[in-house]
């Protein structure tokens, strides 16, 4: 069984440097219809238009991949088009880098739907991408719509698959994660987030009750100083201390002892 989306044809002889004419089809060729006729009564010759399409890869450990990316629109009216290829350098899609693709296909007019996928040809084929936006220059304003992602095309990561359709204006499986609770280094280890408290009991709960504990508080280095001067100076001249003071040393002197 093959599902046939369309046939384009162009005479080179007579028609080099137009469009193709093109037969739309989106239907199963199978046993019960192995083949389909085309003719000029069911001929629908489609408006080609230049598309931008952007993409952010993201920039988690590992979010680059080396495999084929490709991109299928899907218009507001049905149409759609081929599968198309994203590729124009050999550094596209590497971490945290927004790329750029200029493609020509049908005419879609207004994007609903879109469908991203790689086909895993790569040792390192994994793929984080964090958003992706197409521009239908078809138009004077030219239409811009923006897919929110932040998904992993991967068969071992969350949501385990290469290829995946998004419709326009949902962003109900979006999930933010840039105030993720764990950090991931480049070597691979993970890491809670600690959040420092600022300086300052006041400002932290742990040194507020600290402070109000009855048999630990805060102590000044400055007042302890002061304090123990006070004290020396008290001292020095009390009668009583005088008599704890041990008296002055005497050398005493040997006496004979009669033999």
């Amino acid at each position: 069984a093959w599902r046939l989306l369309s046939v384009g044809v162009t005479n080179l002889s007579v028609d080099t440097g137009r469009e193709p004419t093109v037969w739309h089809h989106d239907s199963w060729l199978d046993e019960a219809a192995p083949f389909v006729t085309f003719d000029a009564t069911s001929l629908k010759k489609k408006k080609f238009a230049k598309y931008v399409v952007e993409t952010q890869t993201g920039d988690k450990k590992g979010a680059g991949t080396d495999a084929n990316v490709f991109l299928t629109l899907f218009g507001a009216d049905g149409s759609v088009t081929d599968v198309l290829p994203l590729e124009n350098a050999r550094d596209n899609f590497r971490k945290g880098k927004n790329d750029v693709f200029h493609v020509e296909a049908v005419d879609v007019g207004s994007i609903q739907k879109i469908r991203l996928a790689h086909d895993g040809a790569a040792p390192d084929a994994a793929w984080h991408c964090a958003s992706l936006a197409v521009t239908n220059c078809a138009y004077d304003t030219g239409m811009k719509f923006v897919f929110k992602l932040n998904k992993w095309f991967d068969k071992t990561k969350p949501p385990g698959l290469i290829s995946q359709v998004f419709t326009y204006g949902d962003d109900s499986g979006y999930e933010d994660d840039t105030e993720d609770d764990l950090l991931s280094s480049e070597d691979g280890t993970v890491a809670e987030k600690v959040v420092l408290p600022e300086t300052g009991f006041a400002k932290d709960e742990k040194a507020e009750n600290f402070a109000s504990s009855p048999s630990l508080k805060p102590v000044s280095v400055e007042h302890e100083v002061q304090a123990i001067e006070a004290k020396l100076a008290s001292t020095k001249n009390d009668p009583e201390e005088d008599e704890k003071a041990p008296s002055p040393r005497r050398d005493t002197v040997p006496v004979p002892v009669p033999v």
